[in-house]
């Protein structure tokens, strides 16, 4: 197991094989394992990082800086650490968003983003779209995600569904 200390908490990271190095961030009440699938192919060729941001998988899960603000300083943090030379940051869902977020706020420390279910804008230039979800969250976490993630239009997922998803991320830190 491998872990870096950055911004006052404990981040876990696997790093495999060489060449062009490629960051894996995963999405909300994940893991980086969900790019398990993945990295065969890739560390043939790539040097491959995968991290399980703060507050999420194995990495530690402090009070303070679970916000996009604390993650990307992580981030900038991490390719720091693991002296990446400019990576393609990959992101899913969230993860997206925290790649999308890096190479705005940072483009000379990245070669380039992959958001893979991402949003479709930038959430630092939108923060009153985040603002009801985000606050639901703060307040309550579960009943958020059993709710629905705070509107937005989509259609309510079967109760199973939700059931699950409010299990699993309550058990992985998500």
């Amino acid at each position: 197991m491998t872990y870096v200390d950055v911004n006052g908490t404990t981040l876990y990271y696997e790093d495999e094989g060489t060449g062009r190095p490629l960051l894996f961030l995963h999405g909300w009440a994940t893991s980086g394992r969900v790019w398990g699938a993945q990295l065969p192919d890739l560390v043939r060729d790539h040097r491959v990082v995968t991290v399980d941001w703060r507050g999420c998988g194995r990495s530690a899960r402090p009070a303070r800086g679970n916000t996009i603000d604390g993650v990307v300083a992580d981030l900038v943090a991490l390719v720091g650490a693991l002296r990446l030379d400019r990576p393609v940051v990959v992101g899913s869902s969230i993860g997206g968003v925290f790649a999308t977020e890096l190479g705005a706020r940072h483009p000379e420390l990245i070669a380039g983003v992959v958001s893979v279910d991402g949003p479709a804008y930038w959430p630092s230039t939108t923060p009153a779209l985040l603002g009801g979800p985000v606050e639901g969250l703060r307040r309550d976490r579960a009943g958020t995600v059993a709710g629905g993630g705070g509107g937005g239009g989509a259609p309510r997922p079967p109760p199973a569904q939700i059931d699950r998803t409010v299990r699993h991320g309550l058990a992985y830190g998500g």
